[in-house]
């Protein structure tokens, strides 16, 4: 396993009422690892126009190959939604020779 390999996290949020991307400056992302003492902070992206974020890191900072990854949606500094733990999280290994990001996309979240 390659701790400098880059990771591509994809998720995207909708509201449930109308299917509509949820978007605006207001709305961003907290993307964490959960850990057993302390979780990992992994990044914080707002939202685009198609309610989407796409995080880039590493194995490096969440510690290990299989990521306990999970979201929390903040309207302003108020969390509205907060995602189910995706426990053993498993990024496509793909090519050992090639640099492109193992990706994983998480799907839709109706909040």
């Amino acid at each position: 396993m390659n701790l400098d390999r880059d990771l591509l996290i994809k998720a995207q949020f909708v509201d449930k009422a109308s299917g509509k991307p949820i978007t605006g400056e207001k709305y961003w992302v907290k993307v964490m690892d959960k850990d057993f003492l302390k979780d990992d902070f992994i990044d914080a992206p707002k939202l685009d126009e198609e309610g989407k974020i796409a995080v880039l890191t590493t194995r490096r900072v969440v510690k290990e190959a299989n990521p306990d990854i999970y979201f929390i949606l903040h309207m302003d500094d108020k969390v509205i939604y907060k995602s189910k733990v995706f426990k053993n999280s498993r990024f496509d290994d793909g090519d050992d020779n090639s640099t492109a990001p193992l990706e994983k996309d998480f799907g839709v979240f109706k909040v």
